[in-house]
């Protein structure tokens, strides 16, 4: 006898649950048909409404996985049920269209399919197995920021000193250029008129040029002086800025 009690109440249980969806879907269904005008989009709209709160609470019975899943499911559960009731009260006239501002029917769809929609993208996420992946990745990303640290700062220690050999190596190279290039210039003789005939001009060089062990020994020929005369020209060896004409020039 009380397992056929039993049975019994499940059965009108179920049948009563029946009931009250199907009262609260048909006026569901007619407030949305009133905000669009079309039977396909109101029969669309039960599933935000009755469709999504039945389908969070078995969620939340039969496949939330950790604590996150089984409050989110729950939540979108409850949040379900007040949009079917708060519905049916605007359908059926227990709340003013107005209460909410105008279009307060459509504004309702609107909130059902934003919800659903968080729902349904954040419950994978909240996946014990997922969350684990992520926190994962979290933790090394972590791990690599405080890397690269470290690593800014041991490149600007190595940079300290890098950099006093590189100075050092530049200026020996500028010192380098600056002495070849003054070497480099040619001899420089006096313009004709400068000198007068029979003066002497004397051009010094290198050993290197002067012959080796005659480097200390003149040698002389006849460059023509501005009044026409042959001029004697000596070369004897002498100084880096003899050379240039920036020195005193030895033997004159």
């Amino acid at each position: 006898m009380k397992n056929l009690y039993t049975n019994v109440l499940k059965f009108v249980g179920v049948l009563f649950a029946i009931l009250v969806l199907g009262f609260t879907g048909f006026q569901t269904w007619n407030l949305l048909y009133s905000v669009s005008f079309n039977p396909l989009i109101s029969v669309l709209g039960l599933v935000l409404f009755e469709g999504g709160m039945l389908y969070w609470w078995g969620f939340f019975q039969h496949e939330a996985e950790g604590l996150p899943q089984m409050a989110l499911s729950l939540l979108a559960a409850v949040f379900g049920l007040f949009l079917v009731g708060g519905a049916t009260a605007l359908h059926l006239g227990a709340v003013d269209a107005a209460t909410f501002g105008e279009h307060t029917p459509a504004k309702l769809v609107t909130i059902a399919a934003v919800v659903n929609l968080v729902a349904k993208f954040l419950m994978p996420l909240l996946h014990p197995d997922v969350m684990k992946a992520v926190y994962k990745r979290a933790l090394t990303g972590r791990v690599l920021t405080q890397t690269f640290g470290q690593f800014e700062t041991k490149v600007a220690e190595m940079a300290a000193t890098l950099a006093d050999e590189v100075a050092r190596d530049w200026t020996e190279e500028l010192r380098h250029e600056i002495l070849t290039l003054q070497r480099s210039k040619p001899l420089s003789l006096p313009a004709a008129g400068d000198t007068a005939a029979g003066e002497p001009v004397v051009i010094p060089v290198d050993a290197d040029a002067a012959g080796g062990d005659e480097a200390s020994e003149t040698r002389e020929t006849a460059v023509s002086a501005a009044a026409g005369e042959p001029v004697t020209v000596t070369a004897e060896r002498d100084s880096f800025l003899s050379v240039n004409g920036t020195g005193p020039v030895s033997g004159r």
